[in-house]
């Protein structure tokens, strides 16, 4: 819980992410800070950039396959290396195409490394070898209901123009990013 005069307390109220290490221990990313719970105590130890990250505000916490963790931030990437407790930050102007990474929007893939969602698409990190990719998908239609009922002849194509009469009450669309 957040309490700002009770030391220990969680850095930050607004949690945008939670995340759990091979070993058991739990990382809360906040608005404010990045939070590992000590279970002995059941407080909290701080991190931000008064310890070298780039922007306290994290979006996402995931682990490479090395153990270390990774953040997206509003300004970035954070790697924080556990066995050193040392962070290495990664923004527009060393490595990665965006700063600005969306809450909640990441994922450890095996296949393809650590994905995050930014303001300019997925960025992909291989962190074994330090390559930063920005994949830029467009989106695409895959139903239309109209006034509750499913659109079947739409052929979701940039060409074909979806007219509606001004008495629909009701559109809903489905689309994919990937």
């Amino acid at each position: 819980q957040y309490s700002p005069t009770i030391a220990g307390s969680l850095g930050f109220g607004a949690i945008n992410s939670i995340f759990q290490t091979e070993d058991g221990s739990v990382w809360i990313g906040t608005t404010g800070s990045l939070n590992k719970l000590i279970d002995i105590t059941d407080t909290f130890e701080h991190f931000s950039s008064k310890e070298g990250m780039t922007s306290s505000s994290i979006k996402v916490i995931l682990a490479d396959q090395y153990g270390d963790l990774w953040m997206s931030t509003n300004a970035g990437l954070t790697q924080f290396k556990l066995s050193t407790d040392f962070f290495v930050n990664h923004d527009r102007r060393t490595s990665t195409n965006s700063n600005q990474f969306l809450r909640g929007s990441g994922l450890n893939s095996k296949k393809h490394g650590l994905l995050f969602g930014s303001e300019f698409g997925v960025v992909r990190v291989h962190s074994d070898t330090q390559i930063f990719e920005t994949n830029i998908y467009k989106p695409q239609i895959t139903n239309v209901w109209i006034d509750g009922k499913r659109y079947p002849k739409y052929s979701f194509n940039d060409t074909e123009v979806l007219e509606l009469s001004h008495s629909v009450k009701n559109i809903r669309i489905r689309f994919s990013d990937l």
